[in-house]
């Protein structure tokens, strides 16, 4: 049995949370949302109270995000000053670190070209993970995760909304992992730490695809109509800066190095079965 804490239990966070329970681990947590600290305290986790004392812990895992501007991680460095060193650290990150590859694959030892704040901070967050792990003895496991789907996490909205999207002619190539999937790879990542030499790991599907190709097969699974297909004009005015900012950045992520840990397998290879289960799960988002 361990000792686990997640810093920051929300949709991924609980799932996680569920998995080590299950697995006859002591989880704690930490969440904002009042109605999700219920469903976690039902689960038996023992939620902390905000600014409580942070326990020493066999594993920690990080899955907040930073805050909303500047090129630091500020949300973790103060973190870090209050967390009593555990065994291992895991750092729940983004293959936003990349940026734009221009449709290339990259993997984990691909140069990190964050360009803009928002993936900075992310790269920022990592240098920081390693430093205080490096100065601790902490072992460190970052993963760099792509764009999360699952129950309650659907593009519904979207497509009753009548949102348009990037004709795949000229959009690039987004990633995405079913949460279950993320799930089991950040236990089976921090798990195997000493039986493989790698400390980071792409999390996503290893399948691809445009955006436009996604929300079709969405459509056609629940008889809504597609969305209209509108190119780059159209898009900078209808679109936020943000959302324009995913959209520019085109990468393929290989996932070979998450595959090789032994006993692992992704469960939704193809993100059409992942759409599928997660519209037939009644659990909670």
């Amino acid at each position: 049995m361990k000792r686990i804490l997640i810093l920051g239990c929300g949709y991924a966070g609980e799932r996680l949370a569920a998995r080590h329970i299950e697995r006859g681990d002591r989880v704690t947590g930490t969440t904002r949302d009042a109605e999700r600290a219920a469903r976690l305290r039902a689960l038996g986790v023992r939620v902390l109270a905000p600014h409580e004392e942070l326990p020493q812990m066999d594993r920690v895992y990080y899955t907040i995000p930073p805050q909303r501007d500047g090129v630091e991680d500020i949300r973790l460095t103060g973190l870090l000053k209050r967390l009593p060193p555990p065994r291992e650290f895991v750092y729940f990150g983004t293959t936003g670190v990349y940026g734009d590859q221009d449709g290339a694959w990259v993997n984990e030892d691909t140069e990190l070209k964050p360009n803009n704040e928002r993936s900075m901070r992310r790269a920022d967050a990592e240098w920081q993970c390693r430093g205080w792990c490096a100065m601790h003895g902490v072992a460190l496991t970052i993963l760099r995760v792509a764009g999360i789907y699952g129950p309650g996490r659907l593009p519904i909205d979207r497509l009753d909304n009548g949102k348009p999207v990037l004709d795949p002619v000229s959009s690039g190539y987004t990633n995405r992992i079913h949460v279950d999937d993320l799930v089991a790879a950040a236990m089976a990542a921090a798990d195997a730490h000493g039986k493989v030499m790698a400390e980071v790991f792409n999390v996503a599907d290893g399948n691809p695809t445009t955006t436009a190709e996604f929300l079709d097969a969405f459509a056609a699974m629940t008889g809504k109509p597609a969305p209209e297909r509108i190119g780059w004009a159209e898009a900078r005015a209808e679109f936020s800066e943000m959302a324009l900012s995913f959209m520019r950045d085109s990468k393929r992520v290989n996932v070979d190095r998450l595959l090789a840990i032994d006993g692992f397998r992704l469960r939704y290879p193809d993100f059409r079965d992942g759409l599928r289960a997660s519209m037939t799960d009644g659990s909670n988002a």
